[in-house]
């Protein structure tokens, strides 16, 4: 697929940033998660129509909209999980086993 370096290093870049904000930064009340969804259906893509069509294709759930990510975003922020920091949830409709 196109897009590949610069999708996945992109990617890379935001891991190594959130890992880092954790450990320099965590406290009780303030951790740093994040979300690894896959091509969403949010409408800002800039892949061609025939990608993100042949994605959707291969997602079992079909294409992870925002609904999808904010509630995977949401998990990890109650107070019972102040303690959890420096990790991500893969959203991804269940196309990684």
């Amino acid at each position: 697929m196109p897009a590949q370096v610069s999708y996945s290093s992109t990617k890379a870049a935001l891991l190594g940033f959130v890992k880092s904000v954790a450990a320099e930064n965590i406290t009780p009340r303030i951790t740093a998660n994040g979300a690894l969804p896959v091509i969403a259906s949010s409408g800002v893509l800039s892949m061609p129509q025939e990608i993100v069509d042949a994605w959707a294709g291969e997602i079992p759930n079909g294409l992870v909209g925002p609904a999808d990510i904010a509630a995977a975003v949401a998990l990890p922020c109650p107070p019972s999980a102040e303690s959890v920091g420096g990790q991500f949830l893969t959203v991804d409709g269940g196309i990684w086993p």
